[in-house]
């Protein structure tokens, strides 16, 4: 574990913290001396998260909140600067699936919340805590995209569009934060199981669609022949976030086993 003499000094705030890629990114960037600010709609799976980075020495605190919220993403941020201090690093892992539906089986319900929460609550987040850093004239911001935001494969058309807008806000917000001193980058993963397909799918039957029983792996073959991790994914976000990428920004690193290039 590392450890860092002032915690104020490196602060991290990690959506969708309470479990899968979110919660490895956390407790990966405890590790890495920071202390980490879990927000999650799941308040039971932020606070655990905190536990486990807590159990380990770090220092981690949870807030619950709907990301989809505006009023209470700038709310919450400010709890966090008052907790734990100035935020250098957002990590955008929250997000939902369309359990890879077809395109006429995609309900307005479920168009309307995988885009607020994938594409309208990583941009609450990105404005809420982008707006401090470039005062601040320091920050790294990291959004969790999908290698269906590259190609439009391993999803349904709801999810896919959704990870093609993060990627487009990731490129954008790059360039406009470029000589403030924020960097802006983004990761898309791959085939990796989480347990981000069972929340999902209670979420799409609550707002009327349909789901299918078990929900089917990206298309197409991975030339290393395996899944990936939620470790591996959290690695790829510490060196984006971390003073060894200090001169790349407007990156999106797939995340794959080759996956793209299949």
């Amino acid at each position: 574990m590392s450890t860092v003499a002032n915690w104020a000094e490196r602060v991290a705030v990690v959506t969708g913290g309470g479990s899968g890629i979110g919660r490895a990114v956390a407790t990966r960037l405890a590790d890495d001396g920071y202390a980490v600010a879990v927000i999650d709609a799941n308040d039971v799976g932020a606070k655990r998260t905190a536990e486990i980075v807590s159990g380990t020495g770090g220092r981690s605190t949870a807030y619950a909140a709907d990301i989809t919220d505006e009023e209470r993403v700038r709310a919450v941020v400010g709890e966090i600067t008052s907790d734990l201090g100035e935020i250098d690093v957002l990590v955008n892992a929250a997000g939902i699936f369309d359990q890879n539906l077809d395109f006429d089986e995609l309900t307005s319900a479920t168009w309307e919340r995988v885009l607020r929460v994938n594409v309208l609550g990583t941009a609450n987040l990105m404005r809420a805590v982008g707006t401090l850093m470039v005062e601040r004239g320091r920050g790294a911001i990291v959004n969790i995209a999908s290698s269906a935001g590259l190609v439009p494969r391993g999803g349904g058309s709801a999810y896919i569009a959704s990870k093609y807008a993060v990627v487009g806000m990731t490129l954008k917000i790059a360039a406009e934060y470029a000589g403030r001193g924020v960097r802006v980058n983004a990761v898309a993963p791959g085939w990796i199981p989480t347990d981000l397909f069972t929340t999902s799918a209670a979420a799409l039957r609550r707002a009327g669609g349909s789901v299918p029983d078990h929900p089917s792996p990206v298309g197409g073959n991975i030339p290393m022949n395996r899944p990936g991790d939620v470790h591996e994914v959290a690695a790829g976000v510490s060196f984006l976030a971390s003073a060894a990428a200090g001169y790349i920004t407007g990156v999106v690193l797939p995340i794959d086993g080759g996956y793209l290039v299949g």
